[in-house]
């Protein structure tokens, strides 16, 4: 890619190319049950994204764009794992109280033969004060800007975690100390 901006925007029906500038549109935000929170309007932000694919995968690194103060994360990098792209940032924000919270910014965006990823973006919490989920689409608009994002092959090989192995359903069970149990949801990992 050349860099510039000019250029139309194209369709990558493979799903592993995840380069350009994107618009990205969010739906209003709900709890993580899917419930309605009010207050929380459809937004939209802007994202410049580099992929590389190689050996030991496809990866993206993905700068918000969208100006200051317009973002809870400015940087992300993705991975494509399964054909899904998926990334986890961490961030902070006032919930509730006078300290910021520790958040957790989950994206996972599936591509389509029209070149826009859909999927949604999930932030959590420790005490459940942040938590939210979104829908998001992210439509192509033109090329990336390589001075505004970072090059993914300068990324270190992707480490594979445990937890990948996570599939299925699984239920939730809490032991207290005098042996009292409580049987908590159903997850679905």
């Amino acid at each position: 890619r050349d860099g510039s901006t000019d250029s139309p925007p194209s369709s990558s029906p493979s799903g592993s190319d995840f380069a350009g500038n994107y618009t990205a549109d969010y739906g209003p935000g709900t709890d993580l049950e899917g419930k309605t929170v009010p207050n929380a309007p459809a937004t939209t932000s802007n994202w410049a994204v580099r992929s590389e694919c190689g050996a030991s995968g496809c990866v993206a690194t993905a700068a918000n764009i969208s100006g200051a103060g317009m973002a809870l994360l400015s940087n992300l990098t993705f991975d494509q794992l399964g054909g899904t792209w998926v990334a986890v940032g961490l961030a902070s924000a006032q919930c509730t109280g006078d300290q910021p919270e520790e958040l957790w910014v989950v994206f996972t965006l599936q591509p389509h033969p029209d070149g826009t990823l859909s999927g949604e973006t999930i932030r959590a919490s420790t005490n459940g004060a942040c938590a939210a989920k979104r829908t998001v689409k992210f439509t192509r608009t033109g090329d990336p800007d390589p001075n505004k994002v970072a090059d993914p092959a300068v990324l270190p090989p992707r480490v594979v975690t445990p937890a990948e192995a996570l599939h299925g359903s699984y239920q939730q069970k809490t032991t207290f100390a005098n042996g009292n149990v409580v049987r908590g949801k159903v997850l679905s990992a």
